[in-house]
């Protein structure tokens, strides 16, 4: 699979204000697998990858290309952890991908 970031590029991450949602209610239910986000990772820090599952309050990530972080070392995130989805992907020519 073609990676939809590459390493020179800028990013656009929206936050949906807390207000909006329920407390009960995790923030990334209203989501689809797929789409990619900005984290904050412990051991990694800020990093960009695709949301490949939720469970209940877990969120499993991955990334796009075969020298990304695996899955299973990024292990699951928590709400706390997503900062905002990706809406904009700039890549070093110019090309907008949304």
């Amino acid at each position: 699979m073609f990676p939809r970031l590459s390493p020179d590029s800028f990013i656009i991450a929206f936050k949906t204000p807390n207000w909006l949602y329920s407390r009960q209610k995790p923030r990334l239910s209203s989501h689809h697998v797929g789409n990619m986000y900005y984290l904050y990772h412990p051991s990694y820090g800020h990093i960009v990858k695709t949301l490949a599952a939720v469970d209940g309050i877990n969120y499993t990530f991955r990334g796009e290309s075969e020298q990304s972080i695996s899955q299973e070392a990024i292990g699951i995130l928590h709400d706390e952890n997503v900062i905002g989805r990706v809406i904009w992907v700039f890549s070093p020519k110019s090309t907008v991908i949304p």
